[in-house]
This record gives structure tokens, C-alpha cells and sequence, in this order.
């Protein structure tokens, strides 16, 4: 069974006090950093890319391992994705 890796590029909140994701329909902007980690990634393993902005994040999936990437203007919402994954029992620290 091949080991499961979930990259995750957040998108933001509307603002501090609206915690409303931001959508697109498409991106001006495509972020390469998760591309890079997909390319780096042993063939072993099964990658699924997720660009919040684009679609939502499945946190009822159930990786091995969770990659998220994220701007300075994405920090906000990236910590809380990390929060909910280790919330649900998906934290693992390879450091």
C-alpha cells in the first residue's frame, strides 16, 4: 500500500473579523511551490494537490501525511487547516 500525501495551498479570509474563505473560478496567480513539492516527492507515494482557492479542502480525506504551503497573505487561514488536521488525528512531526 503506497503512503498518501495531501499539499494543500490555502486561500485566505475575506478579513480578520470575516472568516469567510475566498473562492475563484480561476487564478490570476498560480502558485508553483506545491508543484515543486509534487515533483520532489519518492514515486512511491500517491499525491493529491489542493488549491483552496480553486476547491475545497477535504479534511474527512485521510493522509499519511499533510503538506501545506502558503504566502504571507494565506497564513491566517494555513494555521487554522493545520489546527483542523491535527484536530482530527493527523499530525506527524518529520523533522
Amino acid at each position: 500500500m503506497r503512503d498518501k500525501l495531501l499539499i494543500i495551498q490555502p486561500s485566505y479570509y475575506r478579513s480578520k473579523a470575516d472568516r469567510t474563505v475566498y473562492r475563484l473560478r480561476r487564478r490570476p496567480v498560480v502558485p508553483l511551490s506545491p508543484c515543486y513539492l509534487a515533483a520532489l516527492t519518492p514515486n512511491d507515494w500517491d499525491v493529491t494537490l489542493v488549491d483552496e482557492q480553486l476547491q475545497p479542502i477535504d479534511f474527512h480525506c485521510r493522509p499519511d501525511l499533510v503538506a501545506i504551503t502558503t504566502w504571507t497573505l494565506n497564513s491566517l487561514r494555513a494555521y487554522d487547516v493545520a489546527d483542523e488536521f491535527r484536530r482530527r488525528g493527523r499530525s506527524r512531526s518529520t523533522l
